[in-house]
């Protein structure tokens, strides 16, 4: 959803092949966000795809073994420096002093893989036997200037951080030149390169395997921008959607959104409503999966979006 000032810098893909679904979700920001967010977004979703061979490596991304984990991560790091080479070659006038967050997930009714650049989190969606409510499980983590790692990183490069230093979002900012950033990676800021602001995806709680799911256990994912969490708690996220079902996920995305933004005008005015995406899609129900083309068992999954 656009909030009430400038072009709209959130932007999201939603690709299904065969039983995998690939989600990515980008949050601009500075006076050419826009610009960074939807190079970013088509140059990941295009590597991706290309990288990640999915009609061939179903069997490899299911599996955990250490060879098998190195197919996501080489993919998706790849793809995350084409995009940035993308950025710096062809819009380095828009990317110095703009850029983007980004969060890619790959998702199947067995596994769930999760990489990030920023504050854009995946969040799984999990209702465990005997129990009534779904549970949430984090995917990513955010990348603060003010956390550990991430603060290192910057000392090391010499740059600095200014504000609240307590970890807190909306606390301390990485100042890198004109830039004062309240995430400490991403594509473009390229001015802030040099004082430790990073492009590098980070896999998160998910980790190099994945996720591993149960299919007789309803799931899905939730993948929003800053616009959402900044107003929800993960779980507070997941029990709203949760609400709605598999079959009404589209009215889900757009209600979270609706509600978010509702929340952040009464919270800080209406001239400060972020832009908002949510993107939901459920894995599909044990016991109707069918057979596609190459064999392989899978039903189109549940999904949405909202932006």
């Amino acid at each position: 959803q656009k909030a009430c000032r400038g072009p709209n810098q959130d932007g999201l893909a939603v690709v299904c092949v065969g039983p995998w679904r690939l989600l990515v979700v980008v949050d601009g920001h500075g006076s050419a966000g826009h610009e960074v967010a939807a190079i970013a977004q088509r140059e990941l979703l295009q590597e991706a795809l290309v990288r990640l061979e999915l009609g061939e490596n179903e069997a490899a991304l299911d599996a955990t073994g250490e060879e098998e984990a190195g197919t996501w991560r080489d993919a998706i790091e790849a793809a995350f420096d084409v995009a940035q080479q993308q950025l710096f070659e062809g819009n380095r006038s828009a990317a110095t002093l703009s850029g983007c967050t980004a969060t890619v997930v790959l998702a199947s009714a067995r596994r769930v893989f999760a990489a990030s650049a920023g504050d854009s989190s995946a969040v799984l969606g999990v209702k465990r036997p005997g129990r009534p409510e779904f549970s949430a499980v984090r995917l990513t983590q955010d990348h603060r200037p003010t956390d550990e790692t991430e603060q290192s990183r910057i000392d090391a490069a010499g740059g600095y951080i200014e504000g609240d230093l307590d970890g807190d979002a909306g606390g301390g900012r990485l100042v890198g030149g004109r830039l004062q950033l309240a995430v400490s990676r991403g594509l473009g800021d390229f001015e802030a390169r040099p004082f430790g602001f990073d492009h590098t995806p980070d896999f998160g709680p998910a980790g190099d395997t994945g996720v591993e799911l149960d299919p007789a256990m309803d799931s899905f994912v939730l993948v929003c921008s800053d616009g959402v969490w900044d107003l929800f708690s993960p779980a507070e996220a997941v029990s709203f959607v949760a609400r709605f079902g598999r079959q009404d996920a589209q009215k889900a995305a757009e209600a979270l959104v609706f509600e978010a933004q509702k929340r952040s005008i009464s919270r800080w005015g209406r001239g400060q409503a972020d832009d908002t995406t949510a993107v939901v899609s459920w894995a599909p129900p044990a016991g109707t999966q069918r057979k596609s083309s190459s064999g392989a068992l899978w039903e189109q999954p549940r999904q949405a979006w909202a932006k």
